[in-house]
């Protein structure tokens, strides 16, 4: 009975499993399509195409895109009783919505959409959404730069009059603004220009300027950066024509113009980012799709980031049963070392004030937007002023409710996550999160099917052995059979002390420690523990190295240990190796359990067989030596 519910929930985590690739397979294509949309209708058209194959019934599944007003359908046939609806919000404010419809009643239990495929469709709605921004961005944008191109000194931009040989400028009162001046802060002179030219930028200027002058070019044109009043930094495309010259041809007199790009620089580089934040999910789902084992995928993804995301520097961490520090399981990015140079944890200490530690340990996204001058990250000041990293965010990686760990992006500008940017790379960890869970499951199903074709040998076996001895010996070998389980050490014990043992899966160098324990008398605290309480104790991490003694050698093992028991009799204990994330599994518990069980009765019933057997032989003596004649009846009196 325990088996058949173990199938069954192996069977539905297949399917949930099959599912979940269904729908990052078409996530993956529909943010693909997305990428490539350069209009609304083309975003709307790749979105109705791909969806459906999202769903458990594609070929029922009917959409319906309403958008400002105008309306989008797959089909004509619509069941308002059998639908999921979300809204499209473009810059906060909603502009349409994204539904989907069954079109045929079907016999299902429940709702007739699974969660997962609601999250599927926000998921999509907030990608068309960021696409359509994008689109109405880019759309914008141009239309700027067509008006700013027909500008004149009317247009309220800042005008500059420039006399060359004097050296005197008349700055009007829109360029003292643009830079936070009022009119009267500002002299007359070339020098108050000059002087505020970002340092970066002053060579560029001053050659095209001078290229200018030496008619080389008909009008001077540069797009470059001023120091504000503030100190802040204002991008300005600066324009201008020589409008007099002297008998030689040397310029006598400048008149231009300053447009003030700030904020279209912003943009710009916020749809920069984005994109590559879009490039970087899309890239990452696809990794996923195909991920064959966890530590592959956790690297992979790191590498994709730093690729994509332009970061110098991505890692992730899991925590560890039994200890609080963090360590890296995989990093990416010109500043790899930093996570090996710095001790990061999170319990209470100052160790834990990073965002790392406190994503993971609080459950939620942190952002340390000036990390080099935050007092949360004085333990880490040298080493953060050596890779020069400015900004973090750490997003956690939840399954379930359980935070397993987190992973955690630096960038060398201040303040570097904007709200979309946190809202992307949250979406990106809840995906790692699931592929991380994906591929746990599959590795403990692939696990429990060598598991169960371990314990059917053992109970083929349980049934023909004759003698205690062999089977102790075949049934260890066969628990780490297939890799079932990483080893197995069995224990027979007699008034205490130990009678007989078998192990499988150790090293000639543990086996010889192991032996050496059994001869002076020294059990390990685990299996002791299991002779002396009931059912099936487990030990993991650190502790597992504490409990085990002699069969430990690795943070990352756990084991299971339960005595060998007839009625009240103890008869002696066993214990199996496993990689840790399958002992939290019940069923891998329930699986041992019954095993164990299984061959106590085996070695009992051979016992009582052997016993049975010398006594026969002790009566057939006896009546050998009888000097008269025996008759024995049964209770009926017959012979």
């Amino acid at each position: 009975m325990e088996t058949e519910e173990g199938s069954d929930n192996l069977a539905r985590s297949v399917f949930a499993l099959q599912e979940r690739m269904k729908e990052l397979d078409c996530v993956y294509k529909i943010f693909n399509e997305l990428h490539k949309s350069s209009t609304a209708d083309e975003a709307v058209k790749s979105v109705m195409e791909q969806l459906p194959q999202g769903f458990r019934f594609p070929e029922q599944m009917a959409i319906r895109i309403e958008i400002d007003g105008n309306e989008h359908r797959s089909v004509d046939q619509w069941s308002d009783e059998r639908m999921i609806s979300t809204e499209i919000v473009v810059s906060g404010k909603e502009i349409g919505t994204i539904s989907v419809s069954l079109t045929e009643e079907l016999d299902i239990k429940g709702s007739p959409f699974l969660k997962e495929e609601k999250k599927l469709l926000s998921g999509v709605a907030a990608a068309l959404s960021n696409t359509l921004e994008r689109v109405i961005i880019q759309r914008e944008l141009k239309e700027s730069l067509a008006r700013l191109t027909f500008a004149v000194e009317a247009s309220g931009e800042g005008i500059w009059d420039w006399d060359i040989k004097t050296g005197k400028v008349v700055f009007s009162k829109r360029w003292k603004e643009m830079l936070g001046f009022s009119d009267e802060e500002i002299s007359d002179h070339i020098s108050e220009w000059e002087k505020r030219i970002h340092p970066e930028d002053v060579e560029e200027v001053k050659s095209v300027l001078n290229r200018c002058f030496k008619g080389d070019i008909p009008f001077y044109e540069k797009e470059y950066r001023i120091i504000g009043k503030n100190g802040s930094v204002i991008w300005v495309r600066d324009r201008a024509r020589i409008v007099s010259r002297d008998s030689e041809g040397k310029p006598l007199r400048m008149v231009g113009m300053h447009t003030d790009l700030t904020q279209r620089k912003m943009d710009k580089i916020k749809l920069q980012k984005l994109n590559k934040l879009l490039t970087l999910m899309l890239r990452a789902n696809e990794f996923l799709v195909h991920a064959k084992d966890e530590h592959s995928l956790l690297k992979g993804l790191c590498d994709i980031v730093v690729e994509n995301g332009g970061f110098p520097l991505v890692w992730i961490v899991f925590k560890k049963s039994g200890g609080k520090m963090l360590t890296p399981v995989a990093v990416s990015g010109v500043a790899k070392g930093y996570p090996y140079e710095v001790a990061v944890a999170w319990d209470n200490s100052e160790l834990s004030r990073s965002a790392i530690g406190k994503a993971i340990k609080t459950g939620r996204t942190f952002i340390s937007r000036d990390i080099d001058s935050s007092p949360d990250y004085l333990p880490w000041k040298k080493t953060i002023l050596k890779y020069g990293l400015k900004s973090s965010i750490a997003v956690p990686l939840v399954i379930g409710k359980e935070v397993i760990g987190g992973f955690v992006i630096y960038s060398t500008e201040e303040d570097a996550f904007d709200n979309e940017e946190i809202r992307l790379l949250e979406e990106l960890g809840e995906d790692i999160s699931y592929g991380i869970l994906s591929l746990r499951l599959e590795t403990q199903l692939e696990h429990q099917s060598r598991v169960l074709s371990s314990i059917r040998r053992v109970n083929r076996l349980i049934v023909s052995a004759t003698d205690v001895e062999e089977l102790i010996k075949r049934a260890t070998e066969l628990m780490t059979g297939s890799r079932g389980f990483e080893r197995c050490l069995l224990v027979l014990v007699e008034n205490g002390n130990v009678k007989n043992w078998a192990a499988s899966g150790f090293s000639r160098t543990q086996l010889l420690e192991v032996d050496s324990s059994f001869e002076s008398g020294e059990i390990p605290p685990l299996l002791r523990r299991a002779m002396e309480e009931e059912g099936v104790i487990s030990s993991t991490g650190r502790e597992y190295s504490k409990q085990c003694a002699t069969i430990s050698d690795s943070d990352d093992l756990a084991v299971f240990a339960k005595g060998l028991r007839i009625g009240g009799n103890i008869l002696g204990a066993m214990a199996v190796v496993m990689k840790e994330s399958f002992s939290f599994s019940k069923d891998e518990r329930d699986l041992f359990s019954e095993i164990v069980d299984d061959i106590s009765f085996a070695i009992h019933k051979i016992r009582i067989e052997k016993n049975e057997r010398v006594l026969q032989k002790r009566f057939s003596l006896f009546m050998d030596k009888l000097p008269g004649a025996v008759f024995i009846s049964d209770s009926d009196l017959k012979t």
